[in-house]
């Protein structure tokens, strides 16, 4: 869905939100380009429908053709209407911090919104490495997460989880073990391959159809439900625990934000990301209080350039330094040379895929009889091609003889 102007654009949405009139529920979320400040994205003293509370007071011509979109299809903006507390700006750059991207409902399905949360990416990243150490950026997008829960069924979700973070305590959790964080400790496997017989024994067959028998049968709510995932879980780690062997999981802090796991990461890096995680914290929340500002902006403007500027650094002194490491291998060691080769490579299988395509070229064999006749024939004709033409070909049955 493409169009040259916003009217063309909610022109089309609108159709579309008409076809799909016949569903139980809708959401429409993204990036709108539009501020739509106070103004009021219902009909008052008609729609029954609570007003917003929000965070940014501009609106601009996108905005103003999203609200006529809005009043029209009967829907309204989640954000700021639903638990307020955790409403946030969705986008914060540096030319300053607005609210342009919603998550859209009817009015009749408002009541089915649990929480609506938006999530800056600094809080993401941190989050996501706090738990499993694995990524390190090099930029940070200005633009932020709405989460939206939603009821199913006759249950909630999640209970408990309305509660709003404690943002003082909140480094206080950082740097405790799993235990210390009512976690359960993960565990890790030793896995070159699943095994033929995993999961596929008589006892597990049996287990596996009465828990599916069940499901089947069961009235789902989100107790149930839980209940139910538990059993399968210890029905899976039983066989885990009796196919394959644990390996050691040494004591992991949640203080890890970010373990570099680039070549060129450093704990420079890590701290710089830091920093622009705290200044960015500051700023949003002086102008959710309506506060001045413009000296935290200031701080979070200059720890993301620096933040910036070190990554390119980083990434350039390493390259320089792979370089100069091939140059010298390349004159001193051959081998050596190829060694440093295989390190830059992104991925690395210690076997061949032993399968080949069947003659369909659709189908996957395994067949190592297949296979070896496969192989043959393709290097058969790769080594000796057929001739081209008549006189190729008697040359080559005149050589033969």
């Amino acid at each position: 869905m493409t169009s040259s102007s916003p009217e063309g654009f909610y022109e089309a949405l609108t159709q579309l939100v008409y076809e799909q009139n016949h569903v139980d529920e809708l959401l429409i979320g993204g990036d709108y380009n539009g501020r739509i400040g106070d103004m009021d994205d219902y009909i008052p003293d008609i729609d029954e429908i609570s007003p917003r509370q929000p965070l940014d007071h501009v609106h601009n011509p996108h905005g103003e053709c999203l609200i006529n979109f809005l009043k029209d299809t009967g829907y309204a903006v989640i954000n700021g209407r639903i638990t307020s507390e955790f409403d946030n700006f969705t986008s914060i750059s540096s030319k300053g911090t607005a609210i342009v991207d919603y998550v859209c409902c009817r009015h009749e399905n408002m009541s089915n919104v649990i929480e609506c949360k938006v999530v800056s990416m600094n809080d993401v990243i941190c989050e996501v490495n706090s738990s499993i150490p694995a990524f390190q950026p090099e930029t940070i997008s200005d633009h932020s997460i709405i989460l939206v829960t939603l009821k199913t069924g006759e249950e909630l979700l999640a209970d408990g989880s309305n509660a709003a973070p404690d943002e003082e305590n909140e480094e206080e959790e950082c740097g405790k073990t799993w235990e210390q964080v009512g976690q359960p400790k993960p565990v890790r496997f030793k896995i070159n391959g699943v095994k033929d017989d995993f999961l596929r024994s008589p006892e597990k067959i049996e287990e596996l159809t009465g828990l599916i028998d069940e499901l089947l049968e069961m009235k789902l709510t989100q107790e149930r439900l839980d209940e139910w995932y538990g059993q399968f879980v210890k029905v899976y780690h039983e066989e885990m625990n009796s196919f394959y062997k644990k390996l050691e999981n040494t004591p992991r802090s949640c203080k890890n934000y970010f373990i570099a796991h680039k070549p060129w990461w450093s704990d420079d890096l890590s701290e710089s990301a830091r920093i622009v995680h705290k200044t960015e914290h500051l700023y949003i929340k002086l102008q959710k209080e309506n506060k001045n500002a413009n000296n935290a902006k200031k701080e979070f403007l200059t720890a993301q350039k620096a933040f910036d500027k070190l990554v390119k650094c980083s990434k350039r002194r390493w390259q320089r330094n792979q370089v100069f490491e091939l140059e010298k291998a390349n004159m001193d060691d051959p081998k050596a040379f190829w060694e440093h080769i295989k390190l830059m490579r992104h991925s690395k299988k210690s076997t061949i895929p032993a399968e080949v395509y069947e003659e369909d070229g659709v189908s996957v064999t395994t067949d190592p009889g297949k296979i070896v006749d496969r192989w043959a024939r393709d290097f058969r004709s790769l080594l000796t091609p057929p001739p081209k033409s008549m006189e190729e070909k008697a040359f080559v049955e005149e050589i033969r003889v």
